[in-house]
């Protein structure tokens, strides 16, 4: 009866009944009340809820922040430590255009061992094209970078480079670089087909 109770003050948008019985310890209760919340674009009662240590409130805010494209609400969020405010706030400033400061705010996050940011921020700048900063973060040991570098190279054509991979026994980079033949190359990639691959072999590319 009291779940069929706490459902029903939610679905008729019964808040105040709700949080009291939220308030008494009642966690389906607290639930409820906080989809109700979010649902009703009530950003205040949400975030004092969050600050109060309410985990699902504080997902629902960031969620509602970003909804309402409230970005430096969910940077002062980020600032404070929330790791699922800088996941959204990384979204919204890509979606804007305002890929810098995305990039920012990924790094700073990667930086300080958050491996989802450092995720993103590695495909970002795949997305981005910049193969120079993928490079550097290859170099300083990220594994998802070195297979997005490589995709990268592939997809712009970079032969030469894709090629030291290949001579480093790299296996997506070996068939990346032989579809790149395929496309662009064919009596060369008909040759390897049937030749094989020498290290020893360093042709010169160019890009169609």
């Amino acid at each position: 009866a009291a779940r069929r109770l706490i459902e029903l003050l939610a679905k008729q948008g019964r808040v105040e009944e709700l949080r009291a019985r939220a308030d008494a310890g009642d966690d389906l209760a607290a639930s409820r009340l906080v989809n109700l919340l979010a649902k009703q674009g009530r950003v205040e009662e949400l975030r004092a809820r969050a600050d109060a240590g309410d985990d699902l409130a504080a997902s629902r805010l960031v969620n509602l922040l970003a909804e309402q494209g409230r970005v430096e609400e969910l940077r002062a969020r980020v600032d404070a430590g929330d790791g699922w405010a800088a996941r959204w706030l990384v979204e919204l400033l890509a979606e804007q255009g305002r890929v810098e400061e995305a990039l920012v705010v990924l790094r700073a996050r990667a930086d300080a061992g958050d491996e989802l940011a450092a995720s993103r921020l590695v495909d970002l700048l795949a997305e981005q094209g910049r193969v120079e900063e993928l490079r550097a973060r290859v170099d300083a040991g990220d594994g998802w970078a070195t297979s997005r570098l490589v995709d990268l190279l592939a997809e712009q054509g970079r032969m030469e480079e894709l090629r030291v991979w290949v001579d480093a026994g790299d296996v997506v980079a070996i068939q990346l670089f032989l579809d790149a033949l395929a496309r662009n190359h064919r009596a060369e990639a008909a040759h390897i087909q049937r030749h094989g691959l020498s290290a020893n072999d360093q042709p010169k590319y160019t890009r169609p």
